[in-house]
């Protein structure tokens, strides 16, 4: 069966089994269920080689650096660690800043002092990649979202936060419930009013 890139409008209903795929080929890397050895670094290398290849085909973050470079925006990358230490090195990520141009910071997260979960990971209840957060000029949080969000969702989020901030919009608690209920309102090529 030949794999390819599905259409653009079916791309993020099969996200999450692309993504659970992955996980697992990775998981299957460090405690094989079958061969001579428990570790198999030809599988960890094909499922970061994946991973990879999503980054490409997902490149929301460097899509709203650039569309809102000239607004009162912040786009901010978070290396959280939090299982396979010894691969996800800062070395690790600089390669992968540089190979696929990043242009916005990344930061990276610091280790707890016990347990796996990062600082700034267990601090904002992140459940794993990718996670998109959105705070607000308050730093309140108006989005904490695991999995993957459209960009139409996202951009009428961003929109909304600038339109208070502008003076357009109230920023009371109504216009927060109000920016979560307009964001299940949007699909992948529009938003309904």
């Amino acid at each position: 069966m030949p794999s390819k890139v599905p259409e653009k409008e079916n791309f993020s209903e099969r996200l999450d089994s692309v993504l659970n795929v992955i996980y697992l080929i990775y998981n299957e890397s460090y405690s094989a269920y079958d061969g001579q050895s428990l570790s198999r670094n030809d599988l960890a290398e094909e499922a970061i080689r994946l991973a990879r290849l999503l980054c490409e085909l997902i490149p929301q973050a460097s899509a709203i650096y650039n569309l809102y470079a000239k607004e009162d925006v912040q786009v901010i990358g978070l290396h959280t660690v939090y299982e396979h230490h010894e691969v996800m090195t800062v070395d690790a990520l600089k390669v992968f800043v540089s190979e696929y141009k990043i242009a916005f910071p990344i930061a990276v997260d610091k280790p707890l002092e016990s347990g796996l979960i990062p600082n700034t990971m267990a601090s904002y209840q992140m459940r794993g990649t990718p996670t998109l957060i959105v705070l607000d000029k308050e730093s309140r949080v108006r989005l904490n979202y695991f999995g993957r969000i459209s960009d139409m969702q996202v951009g009428n989020l961003i929109g909304s936060l600038l339109a208070e901030d502008s003076g357009l919009l109230s920023s009371d608690t109504d216009s927060e419930s109000n920016n979560h209920s307009n964001l299940e309102k949007c699909g992948d090529d529009s938003c309904s009013i």
